[in-house]
């Protein structure tokens, strides 16, 4: 169904079976998957991507402080805590 959505875009998605998906991305559980999409369109430029996150967070009044971590804790809602010396 996803790859059928797809079809309209000029770079198609590549269907790709287990081990196929598991040569490019080798942490992936073989026992989970059936197979998996290459979708060659769909990525991100991080020294773009990070910069704009951060405007946005400033924008939405979040306070961005710089200084060194002492723990991160995951929380149960998927949340992370980060544990500074402030």
């Amino acid at each position: 169904m996803v790859a059928q959505n797809h079809n309209k875009f000029s770079i198609c998605p590549q269907y790709l079976n287990v081990q196929e998906a598991c040569e490019l991305e080798p942490l992936l559980n073989t026992s989970a998957i059936s197979g998996g999409l290459k979708l060659p369109h769909g990525h991100i430029h991080p020294q773009k991507t990070n910069p704009a996150y951060f405007q946005a967070f400033v924008r939405l009044e979040g306070k961005l402080q710089i200084e060194p971590v002492e723990q991160l804790s995951t929380q149960e809602n998927l949340t992370v805590e980060v544990i500074t010396a402030t």
